[in-house]
């Protein structure tokens, strides 16, 4: 049987991870464009589109099982996370007293809903427990897609929790640390902000713009086609005068709207001292951009909270990226686009 399989749904591409018997050589890492509006919001609405997507990413023949058995994402605009504390109690207690709270956590009603929960800590008559949300049918036609694509699905996870796990394996955090950071997976449609405190999601935010609507600006200001804008985006970025003055008001908005999801936190959490913002997907290679969102954000920290923090708050998750001398040998080498896919194909029941 091949090893295990992650499965990113995005908007633009499906992005594919099978790891080997080494995280440092991943059998199989792919990206193949989907049509535009095969994956929207988060949620495939074109099933046979996306599964064709998929088959090809895999490298599979029609009809045919593919080797390994996958995990797909759920996204943001899909799922939630709540963090409950309740009193202490036994599994079977916990279990009525979930199937309770659910219709009251979730934004979508309890029959459309499923979940999965975590205890996190146990603490004289209380406990903390996580609860992981998610819209059952986008979570079915996510599966349903994998499956017409040959693949077996053993589980589903939130994309944020995902990112979290890859990023843990590349070695830009760990456990021992119990702070505040955060992750904005910066991709076509959307930037998808999780922050996370002592390694738990606390506030997840969604907010454009996206990669696409940065093409789209970049194509309108220059008078080219989309082709070009998307090849001089990609290959110059915000290094080039000329396409840095194109794109200045969509990544002012991004900055922003980055900043005021971190703000509202920090600003409800005043002790929270906030260590690094990870950026993934594939909008994080734009270049120039991530090292601009850093300056900007250190710029916000010192003029509104008055907190002076150190270049390299932002980084981009990536071959290379992070503390230097953190990467050990036996650590995943793969692109900023592919973080999401490589934490599900880690992810363990």
């Amino acid at each position: 049987m091949g090893g295990p399989v992650g499965v990113d749904l995005g908007s633009h591409s499906v992005k594919v991870v099978r790891l080997g018997r080494r995280l440092s050589r991943p059998s199989l890492a792919s990206a193949v464009t989907v049509p535009a509006g095969a994956v929207r919001e988060g949620a495939v609405a074109e099933q046979a589109a996306v599964a064709t997507a998929l088959r090809t990413a895999v490298g599979g023949r029609e009809g045919a099982r593919v080797r390994g058995r996958a995990v797909v994402g759920v996204s943001q605009q899909q799922g939630a996370v709540r963090l409950l504390r309740l009193p202490r109690m036994n599994g079977r207690e916990l279990e009525a007293a979930l199937s309770f709270e659910v219709g009251k956590l979730s934004p979508w009603p309890g029959e459309q809903t499923c979940s999965d929960h975590l205890v996190l800590d146990r603490r004289g008559g209380e406990m903390e427990v996580l609860v992981g949300l998610a819209r059952r049918e986008a979570v079915a036609a996510a599966v349903s897609a994998c499956e017409e694509a040959g693949l077996g699905v053993r589980g589903a996870d939130l994309e944020a929790v995902a990112a979290l796990r890859a990023i843990e394996a590349l070695g830009l955090t760990d456990r021992r640390w119990a702070g505040t950071f955060a992750v904005a997976d910066l991709g076509a449609a959307a930037c998808r902000i999780t922050v996370f405190t002592r390694f738990v999601p606390v506030a997840s935010r969604v907010v454009t713009p996206g990669g696409r609507e940065m093409t789209a600006a970049l194509a309108e200001r220059l008078g080219v086609p989309l082709e070009e804008a998307e090849r001089l985006k990609a290959a110059h970025g915000l290094d080039d005068p000329a396409v840095a003055e194109a794109l200045a008001g969509s990544c002012r908005r991004l900055y922003s709207e980055v900043w005021r999801s971190l703000e509202f936190h920090l600003l409800l959490n005043p002790e929270a001292d906030l260590h690094r913002v990870f950026c993934v997907g594939g909008t994080a290679a734009l270049p120039g951009l991530v090292r601009a969102l850093d300056a900007y954000l250190r710029e916000q920290l010192a003029t509104r909270l008055g907190r002076n923090v150190a270049e390299g708050l932002a980084v981009a998750v990536a071959p290379g990226a992070g503390d230097p001398g953190r990467h050990a040998t036996d650590r995943p080498r793969l692109d900023g686009r592919f973080v999401v896919a490589l934490g599900l194909a880690l992810w363990r029941e």
